[in-house]
């Protein structure tokens, strides 16, 4: 069948629908799960700014009400509520999808989109990791160089260190940085944080050649500055993982 106009186009949409339920169920069912899957893509994304989402929704609901008026108010009108029962069933089963499984993993961290790079929007706080100290103040877990790793490591495939490039590349207020200080040990068993509250320090996979010293960064709270140096494997300091 040729389309010649926008009437062509409406009355093949209807008879598709029309001519078999089966067919509209499975291309509901197809459109419920790409709505779900899209919202998982951008889940770091409008997680960390909602407007997104609320954007997306009022996009979709002009769209429909464009559709709606092309066709004078026709029969129509059961089509476009097809669609949008489907945005939101999609939308649903995402939203479901989350929220099992951030209550299923007392560990889950929140992500964010940072000029096209998923970050964790949050320190790691995983105990689990050997030689970690953890504390209940909003700062997240200190690792070791290894743990840090470690730490990234069990979020995923994917999940690794970010390394300095990567930190000089994003946006520290998006990450939400904190000036956690970073343990050590004074003595055998006394272990204790400095520069609580002046600066945060955070592990980098980068290692100059010929050193075993890994590179961290220190944030300023005040000026938002981030700088690098270098510093021993035994000092425990927070983590940011990136997803490559």
């Amino acid at each position: 069948m040729e389309l010649k106009n926008i009437t062509d186009i409406i009355n093949t949409v209807k008879k598709t629908f029309s001519d078999s339920p089966m067919r509209t169920g499975l291309l509901a069912l197809i459109g419920i799960v790409s709505v779900a899957v899209y919202f998982d893509r951008i889940y770091p994304s409008w997680k960390e700014n909602p407007l997104i989402l609320v954007g997306i929704i009022i996009s979709s609901i002009v769209l429909g009400l464009i559709l709606l008026a092309l066709t004078n108010f026709g029969p129509f009108l059961k089509y476009l509520g097809l669609i949008l029962l489907i945005f939101v069933l999609g939308v649903a089963i995402f939203l479901a999808f989350h929220f099992i499984r951030d209550s299923l993993n007392p560990n889950a961290i929140k992500k964010v989109k940072v000029n096209g790079q998923i970050w964790t929007a949050e320190n790691i706080r995983n105990p689990s990791i050997d030689d970690t100290q953890c504390l209940a103040d909003g700062y997240g877990c200190y690792y070791t160089y290894e743990g840090a790793y470690d730490a990234c490591a069990k979020l995923g495939i994917g999940w690794t260190l970010p390394s300095v490039l990567d930190w000089q590349k994003t946006n520290s207020s998006k990450l939400r940085l904190n000036a956690g200080g970073f343990g050590k040990y004074n003595h055998v068993d006394d272990w204790g944080i400095q520069d609580r509250g002046v600066l945060g320090y955070y592990w980098t996979s980068t290692k100059p050649a010929g050193t075993n010293y890994p590179k961290y960064i220190m944030f300023n709270p005040n000026t938002k500055e981030i700088l690098e140096d270098e510093g021993s494997t035994g000092y425990q300091y927070n983590c940011r993982c990136i997803k490559k």
